[in-house]
């Protein structure tokens, strides 16, 4: 015998109007009044999977997710995917844990971002992009941190990274377990050498908080959306960090971004974009700041911003650089020549290649641009010397 449920339906009832409305039974299976009351509960973390096309990794992602140790989670996966694979991966898992969410026309990284701010239904949100995987105790870990540290803005555990096949890379730079906003600031611009594998997964936060910040910042391709949303939460409190190595960031092709961009100009823009947020930033943190060792953290973040703004500024060229050198337009050297010069940006390995190369032929530039795209692939995925722990 089915195991069922009645549940009376009905429709509104004005007393005032005298309308009435029929009482129709609903017969449910014992699965599906789970189901209701578990949708009609708050969790307590939600994650958030925003994806699009990538059908390789999503069930690893999937799995690290109903592995995890803590079990008051939801899991949304918001996706552009125009057809039914993503959706079809999903679905096989029949877990009442799940919201999928898809976007007919797509939304792009940064809209699905912010959408998830309002579709957690979690005090807390975390953030696993569809290439990489959590650890089963990674939950239950950061909200223990939580616990710890009340006013915490931002908590996160040491990262792994992992090649294609799961392959271990290297550990990235372990950090003090709190570190206040301003010892925060100062490390977040440091250069990669010197930092955290920083990324979107991974990172525990309020998602009312940083809606009420302004969210994610939506700019070209994306660029600085996750160091310009953890600048902004770690500026209004402590930032927990977990000693413990319990995320992996896979690094593949599809997850590098070195490559053409023939709108430099954009680009730019969104640098400098992010060069007046980060600046104010600073500089009401300074406004307020009480102690002599702040003061100096926050000069130390502004002289660290403005290292990673250079270098970045010079990949935004170096990308332009490149798109120049494999299109017929001459005039778009001369372009770039004159926005080095008048940004002051240094000079980099790109710029000077590009010095020599522009006077080839196009079909030798387009073939010296194509040996350049190699080099920098095999130099993104080289194996990374690994650091032992605590390093």
């Amino acid at each position: 015998m089915t195991n069922c449920a009645t549940v009376r339906h009905r429709g509104e009832l004005d007393d005032r109007l005298g309308v009435e409305y029929e009482l129709l039974p609903v017969k449910l299976n014992i699965e599906q009044v789970s189901n209701m009351v578990y949708l009609a509960q708050q969790p307590r973390i939600s994650i958030g999977i925003p994806t699009y096309v990538r059908t390789t990794y999503i069930g690893t992602a999937l799995e690290s997710c109903f592995s995890q140790t803590f079990s008051d989670y939801e899991i949304i996966v918001h996706d552009d995917t125009q057809d039914e694979s993503i959706k079809g991966i999903v679905e096989s898992y029949g877990s009442p844990r799940l919201r999928y969410v898809q976007n007919t026309p797509p939304l792009g990284l940064v809209s699905k971002l912010n959408d998830l701010l309002t579709r957690a239904r979690g005090q807390w949100l975390v953030i696993l992009c569809d290439d990489d995987a959590f650890e089963p105790g990674l939950l239950e870990e950061l909200l223990q941190l939580a616990q710890a540290h009340p006013y915490a803005s931002l908590l996160r555990s040491r990262n792994r990274l992992i090649d294609e096949a799961g392959r271990e890379l290297t550990l990235d730079l372990s950090w003090p377990e709190v570190l206040d906003s301003s010892s925060f600031l100062e490390r977040l611009f440091l250069p990669g050498d010197r930092n955290i594998a920083m990324n979107l997964t991974g990172m525990m936060f309020r998602p009312a908080q940083l809606q009420a910040l302004g969210g994610f910042v939506n700019l070209y391709r994306a660029w600085h959306v996750d160091r310009l949303a953890w600048a902004q939460l770690g500026a209004e409190g402590p930032v927990v960090s977990s000693p413990n190595v319990l995320c992996n960031i896979r690094i593949h092709e599809g997850s590098i971004t070195s490559g053409s961009i023939p709108d430099y100009g954009k680009a730019l823009e969104s640098d400098l974009v992010m060069k007046g947020i980060v600046e104010r930033l600073i500089a009401n943190k300074l406004a307020v700041a009480t102690s002599e060792a702040e003061k100096q953290n926050l000069h130390s973040a502004g002289t660290a911003f403005a290292g990673y703004l250079a270098r970045h500024m010079s990949r935004s060229l170096d990308h332009g650089l490149l798109a120049a050198l494999a299109s017929p337009d001459a005039g778009k050297q001369s372009d770039l020549l004159n926005v080095m010069a008048q940004l002051n940006i240094p000079s980099f390995s790109t710029e000077r290649a590009y010095r020599v190369l522009r006077h080839l032929p196009l079909w030798a530039r387009k073939a010296a641009v194509a040996c350049i795209y190699r080099y920098k692939q095999h130099w993104f995925k080289r194996p990374a010397k690994r650091r032992k722990s605590g390093a």
